[in-house]
């Protein structure tokens, strides 16, 4: 059986993931995105909201990808 960690001092140790995405996004970083079917792309955050990334690759080509299909993304 899984516990979960009671205690507001966890979410103080490490940031939402969506504060992460927001300085990505505002700073216009290029990154690699490795996705779960291990497709990967190059690019920049266009845009985003609650459940998706809206990531405009190197080549132009604009995509709608669901935040949790990002395996990994490494900065480019």
């Amino acid at each position: 059986m899984v516990e979960r960690a009671a205690g507001k001092s966890e979410a103080k140790t490490f940031p939402p993931r969506l504060d992460i995405i927001r300085e990505l996004h505002s700073k216009k970083t290029k990154l690699e995105l490795i996705l779960c079917d291990g497709a990967e792309l190059e690019g920049q955050i266009e845009r985003f909201d609650q459940y998706n990334l809206l990531f405009k690759g190197s080549d132009g080509s604009r995509y709608w990808i669901p935040k949790h299909a990002v395996v990994c993304a490494k900065l480019s």
